[in-house]
């Protein structure tokens, strides 16, 4: 199972841009926080399609919830800069 949870996370840093939400004073660590997935490509392609298929994947392995936001345009300009 790690293997695959390993080639999951692989295919998403493939296509993908990861964000964690930043910690402010009092929110809970890192394994208790949503985590956020800038996809920037536009939502119905192949990108958002393999990172949206592999979200329960990777929930059940991260026992933690994700968030995806497709943010499109600009080369991948936008994305970055909302990771940014």
């Amino acid at each position: 199972m790690f293997h695959v949870a390993r080639r999951c996370i692989l295919v998403l840093l493939s296509g993908a841009v990861f964000a964690v939400l930043p910690l402010e004073a009092g929110e809970a660590a890192y394994p208790e926080q949503l985590i956020k997935i800038v996809v920037t490509f536009p939502p119905g392609g192949s990108a958002d399609t393999v990172i949206r298929a592999l979200e329960p994947v990777v929930t059940a392995e991260l026992k933690q919830s994700l968030a995806i936001e497709n943010r499109a345009g600009a080369g991948g300009n936008i994305g970055l800069a909302a990771v940014a």
